[in-house]
């Protein structure tokens, strides 16, 4: 009979007697750290930077190779976006920057690195949605409750914040996202909407094109009478709010306010199948705790929308291929 047992990676030997970090270590060594940090630079994506350190943390050099790897990518990233209307997200770069910085002074953290290397999957991933020359951004993913059942839904808005990912998730989504009819007249959304909310899939499309179908109905037959408030849908945990309400959903298709065209709605959206999200965005959050949460925050989103999104050929995919492949299945992207 055959035996199989386990053997702890640092225990193993190679047929040579050594240990195989020995051999991580010596293959740093004989490469320039230079030359290293330019393949890892050119090539790899961040969660292939984050597995290089773990395998090689051990090495005086691995810190400094994958610090720098980081903050050239960063700083690409940032110069990137210097031609696209995204202040905030550079903001946060900036600081990023200077965390990386700290954090090769201090020695760096796996859990601190892995998270830094997300934040870089996440916006990298993210360029190719330049989309009528309005960048978009994916800030929340999930199950919303509706009149027809659960739809898994994922929202987009040109305006990024870390505090934007964190309300969605510990604000809205661990309260619940469930949406009804409001219970009072309600005031109309006093600026431009936040961002739109699409279906994930053909099942979430049809349902999410019914729920919008409902909505235009309703908003058609009572704007005459001014109940307008009628086409529209807030979150449960709003229902009981009077007039100003933080989480507003309505149709692309009737505008609710005169500047209601100014808003850019991506292309891969149809406005027959998506709501329109107003949010106030001002909820109070703290800022702080917001951009303590960034990674973890990021690192829950991407993994939700890859479980939500399947291809055709249901292949388990990353963050970046679950992303591009979203965007050509809606003829978004062409094939290269």
């Amino acid at each position: 009979m055959r035996v199989t047992r386990k053997v702890s990676n640092y225990a193993k030997q190679n047929r040579t007697g050594r240990n195989l970090n020995q051999d991580e270590n010596n293959l740093l060594k004989a490469v320039p750290p230079d030359i290293v940090t330019d393949i890892l630079t050119s090539f790899c994506d961040g969660k292939a930077i984050s597995t290089f350190y773990l395998a090689t943390f051990k090495s005086n050099d691995a810190g400094d190779i994958v610090g720098n790897t980081i903050k050239q990518r960063l700083h690409a990233l940032s110069i990137t976006l210097q031609h696209r209307d995204a202040g905030r997200v550079q903001e946060l770069l900036e600081s990023l920057l200077q965390q990386i910085d700290m954090l090769v002074t201090q020695g760096l953290e796996m859990k601190k690195i892995s998270e830094q290397c997300a934040i870089l999957d996440y916006f990298e991933a993210q360029l190719i949605s330049m989309n009528d020359g309005v960048q978009h951004w994916l800030i929340w993913s999930g199950n919303v409750e509706s009149f027809y059942g659960p739809i898994d839904s994922y929202l987009t808005s040109p305006y990024w914040s870390t505090n934007a990912l964190d309300d969605w998730y510990h604000e809205l989504e661990l309260s619940h996202l469930s949406l009804v009819r409001p219970r009072t007249p309600i005031h109309k959304p006093a600026d431009l909407p936040f961002g739109s909310i699409g279906g994930q899939n053909a099942t979430d499309k049809v349902l999410m094109g019914r729920l919008q179908t409902k909505l235009s109905d309703a908003y058609e037959y009572n704007t005459e009478n001014e109940d307008y408030w009628k086409g529209m849908l807030t979150a449960m945990q709003f229902f009981y709010d009077e007039l100003d309400v933080p989480l507003v959903l309505t149709t692309h298709l009737y505008p609710t306010l005169e500047n209601h065209e100014q808003f850019h709605r991506p292309t891969w959206l149809s406005a027959s199948t998506s709501l329109c999200c107003y949010w106030q965005t001002e909820t109070g959050c703290d800022d702080e705790s917001a951009y303590e949460r960034l990674g973890e925050n990021v690192i829950r989103l991407m993994k939700k929308f890859c479980i939500s999104f399947k291809n055709e050929d249901d292949v388990k995919t990353g963050f970046r291929q679950s992303w591009r492949a979203m965007l050509i299945k809606e003829g978004a992207l062409s094939v290269t």
